[in-house]
């Protein structure tokens, strides 16, 4: 199995032939049609959300949840996740070495794999999002046969859906 089979479009800037522009202006063009068309479309908002320090915040068990759903075997999630957990810092406490602190959750910045776990913890968020759009989240559709409902940039993406109570809970508790 390769990442890019299971990289969902939208994750645009890491499939091949595109770039991370083009989310962006896909974006502004989702905004513009939004905003033209008042209440012509079923769409009234668009909920921008910033993973903020989205590496040190992945749950280790949502990353093995999703690896497993994907299909990946038990072996290389062995080893994925002994690889992200085998960490241990101290610190220099009056020019001494002392204590021993071990991370529960996470993903090094820096490291060579970070970015590809970090891509299949938001693929597993994008696919919790689509599963509920399927029928409770409304999706905007720009065209007849084109409709979006999640874009995502890196660590930031971009939701669509309507201005109502139930919808906005159903986001909150898929976040």
């Amino acid at each position: 199995m390769h990442l890019w089979e299971v990289i969902d479009e939208a994750h645009s800037a890491f499939i091949a032939g595109r770039k991370t522009i083009d989310n962006a202006l896909l974006g502004f063009g989702c905004l513009h049609v939004t905003k033209k068309a008042n209440r012509k479309i079923n769409i009234s908002i668009a909920l921008k959300l910033d993973m903020f320090k989205a590496y040190d915040r992945v749950e280790w068990t949502f990353l093995e949840a999703i690896i497993q759903k994907i299909g990946f075997c038990w072996k290389w999630i062995d080893q994925i996740l002994n690889y992200i957990s085998y960490v241990a810092s101290s610190y220099l406490l009056n020019g001494d070495i002392d204590g021993n602190i071990v991370p529960l959750r996470g993903l090094r910045q820096g490291d060579f794999l970070s970015p590809f776990l970090f891509l299949i913890c938001a693929q597993g968020v994008s696919s919790l999002i689509n599963a509920a759009n399927k029928k409770l989240i409304t999706r905007l559709k720009i065209v007849e046969s084109c409709s979006i409902s999640d874009l995502f940039f890196a660590d930031d993406s971009l939701l669509f859906a309507r201005e109502n109570l139930r919808e906005c809970r159903l986001i909150r508790d898929l976040l």
